[in-house]
């Protein structure tokens, strides 16, 4: 059963303000989720299934150690930020 054009206006807005509901009540989520998709489809069921592609960076800092080789050294200022 496919849904009207005025159905999927509305049925588009109920989803974005639910993902904007849900990723406003956690510290890591991202806020605003739901203005910041792109809805490809909606099925008039008697469930939902919400698919989401995200990307993932995993990023972290380590002491490294190599060996002089001669040159200048530079001791100052604090390391960089992993981001």
């Amino acid at each position: 059963m496919s849904l009207t054009p005025q159905e999927l206006v509305v049925a588009e807005k109920k989803v974005v303000g639910v993902l904007n509901q849900w990723s406003g009540e956690g510290f890591f989520r991202l806020k605003g989720l739901g203005e910041r998709i792109r809805i490809e489809n909606i099925q008039n069921l008697s469930a939902y299934t919400v698919s989401v592609k995200t990307q993932y960076e995993d990023r972290n800092v380590t002491p490294a150690h190599e060996p002089y080789r001669g040159g200048e050294i530079d001791n100052m200022g604090e390391p960089p930020d992993p981001f």
